[in-house]
């Protein structure tokens, strides 16, 4: 079995991998990812930035979701997952 680690991206150099993950896995073409600014404010107001990598620390995976409130509840929004 392939020991993975799960966890928030760090800063901008991953904010930028991820970009690349989201190209790598539904084409260069893909009109929906996450740009790297969005991430940095979404991680920064609770939102969920993450990634999954391998033992060699390749990204393998990634989350991406929107913490908010609504009607004044707590709510999340997953917004996107993209495995490779």
């Amino acid at each position: 079995m392939t020991e993975l680690v799960i966890r928030h991206l760090r800063g901008m150099p991953e904010f930028e991998l991820a970009v690349a993950f989201q190209e790598e896995v539904w084409g260069a073409g893909f009109s929906e990812r996450v740009p790297r600014s969005l991430m940095k404010v979404t991680q920064r107001l609770g939102g969920v930035v993450a990634g999954a990598f391998d033992a060699g620390g390749g990204m393998v995976g990634f989350v991406y979701g929107i913490t908010g409130v609504e009607a004044g509840r707590l709510v999340h929004w997953s917004d996107i997952l993209a495995v490779s």
